[in-house]
């Protein structure tokens, strides 16, 4: 499968990174509930849900970017 953008600007510094199996226009679509990919995304988005709390505090606070090292909305392109 050919590669689209690169790891570094398709992750999040600081949040855990997992690979689908699947072509660009394809990572919103899948097989069905017990399709491994569903299974990644749906664990992904419960731990944002639950971890929002604690990170949205720290973000008010500024210890969120010094956490990342102020990357969240960069890129090395701009």
């Amino acid at each position: 499968m050919r590669q689209i953008v690169t790891e570094e600007s398709a992750c999040l510094h600081g949040f855990p990174r997992h690979g689908l199996n699947a072509t660009h226009s394809g990572m919103n679509k899948f097989d069905g509930p017990e399709s491994l990919n569903f299974i990644l995304v749906k664990e992904s988005i419960l731990r944002f849900v639950t971890q929002a709390p604690s990170v949205l505090s720290r973000h008010k606070s500024g210890t969120l970017l010094q956490a990342v090292g102020g990357q969240i909305g960069r890129s090395n392109n701009q």
